[in-house]
């Protein structure tokens, strides 16, 4: 299994100081074009098993150790006389039409990650010296597996020069909404290798829970509502593609999950307000407001009354760096909501989701296999053996205000007391019913 992950840009690797696993690695790149230029690889490793030449195909096998969770190298591109290095990509088009989500960096050289998921024994300590690293590495050298096929196979994309010039720009997405730190609420596609007079397909994608909004020329003035849009390529000209974050319903329960791809600020809201789940057990759901949601974050929507609600997605990135780096560290990690984002999420039998069923409001445990749809937030309690765990709508709703103080969400001890019986089959059973019932999300013994 292998995954390629793009973090930055970089000429040199970084000195390995972590506590990580040596592996073996073989990557392979190559132009895509004819003549166009040469390529190489570089790594940390100083002697790998094959080094990398300067050419038009190349590869390299080499034994590094892991960055961000994955092995870097770092991709080199040389164009020839005639031609432009458009970017690096891990997919090899034959019409050469390339789209800009192709592209798994436009930066050389470019640093790229690789995944690997074999298993390996040969770790480096923190603060190794050199002299322990390459000593390690000379032990993983011999001591793990190397591959019998490439990891990754990268391929250097050359644009050549003609009378025709090459265009950039063309399109951009509107304040706040380009791809950034603080997420997305959608994307452009579109081809990548663009000359003056061209005709051009752009596309706006919206995220799951996102629509598309429109296409505005630099004048400011709507072109179309539709995705598509379609022009002749020319320099100066550039058109601006906006979404919008969908709606939000808050149902008669007066409560839901969310998760957003786009940063949401609440601060000021009144109307609606979001909670983080820092604690759940038999007894209590303990939740906390908090008026700014990150993007992919897991939260719980309350509203004291039913409808629908715009949110406010007019985050930056440094917008959403500045306001965690002022939170306690544990604020949001502390969270026991997981938010799905753009990506559903299919359950390990862990997984609880909020909903009003045969046991009234709560969170309810999803059968192994079954999916959180995207957009949503789930509930994970791998150490909780209940099937169900009851929300109190009433008394989160009876404080508002109070965004500092912990608000307690389930059942009252009362309340519990004179709730119905369900047998495991979920079928309301009387009070003289014998054997295992539950109540309020409990499970009872009745002689």
């Amino acid at each position: 299994m292998k995954k390629i992950i793009v973090l930055a840009a970089c000429v040199a690797i970084c000195n390995i100081v972590g506590a990580t696993p040596f592996k073996n690695l073989w990557a392979t790149l190559e132009t895509t074009n004819t003549g166009a230029g040469v390529v190489y690889i570089s790594s940390d490793d100083p002697h790998p098993r094959t080094a990398s030449v300067v050419e038009t195909s190349t590869e390299i096998q080499c034994t590094i150790t892991e960055d961000n969770n994955a092995y870097p190298i770092t991709l080199h591109a040389i164009a020839n006389e005639g031609w432009t290095f458009v970017g690096f990509t891990n997919v090899r088009r034959d019409d050469g039409n390339y789209q800009n989500s192709d592209f798994v960096s436009r930066d050389n050289p470019a640093k790229v990650y690789v995944t690997l998921e074999r298993s390996t024994d040969t770790m480096v300590g923190i603060g190794a010296s050199d002299e322990e690293l390459e000593a390690k590495r000379d032990e993983a050298r011999q001591k793990e597996p190397w591959p019998e096929v490439a990891d990754a196979h990268f391929y250097a994309v050359f644009a050549e020069e003609s009378n025709q010039k090459l265009l950039e720009g063309l399109t951009q997405y509107a304040d706040c909404q380009l791809p950034d730190g603080s997420g997305s609420l959608g994307t452009i596609v579109q081809p990548e290798i663009i000359h003056e007079g061209d005709e051009v397909t752009a596309v706006g994608v919206p995220n799951p829970g996102c629509s598309f909004v429109k296409w505005t020329d630099a004048a400011g003035k709507t072109v179309t509502t539709n995705p598509s849009l379609e022009f002749v390529a020319t320099e100066g000209v550039a058109y601006t593609a906006h979404f919008k974050l969908d709606a939000i319903t808050v149902d008669d329960n007066l409560m839901c999950s969310f998760s957003a791809t786009k940063a949401v600020d609440m601060r000021g809201r009144e109307d609606v307000r979001a909670y983080i789940v820092i604690s759940a057990d038999d007894d209590n759901v303990v939740m906390k407001q908090v008026d700014f949601v990150p993007h992919n974050a897991g939260v719980l929507v309350c509203s004291a009354e039913s409808g629908s609600y715009e949110l406010n997605t007019k985050v930056q990135e440094l917008d959403e760096r500045n306001f965690l780096a002022g939170c306690n560290p544990s604020f949001y990690s502390e969270n026991l909501l997981k938010g799905c984002g753009a990506t559903a999420a299919e359950t390990d039998g862990t997984f609880y989701v909020l909903a009003n069923k045969s046991q009234g409001l709560g969170f309810y445990r999803l059968k192994w296999g079954e999916r959180v749809p995207a957009g949503k937030a789930y509930l994970k309690l791998s150490s909780n053996e209940r099937d169900f765990i009851a929300i109190d709508i009433q008394r989160i709703n009876s404080r508002p205000d109070d965004s500092e103080t912990t608000v307690v969400g389930n059942a009252t001890n009362s309340q519990k007391k004179i709730g119905a019986l369900y047998n495991m089959k979920g079928q309301r059973v009387k009070d003289t019913y014998k054997g295992v019932v539950v109540q309020n999300g409990r499970r009872i013994i009745q002689r």
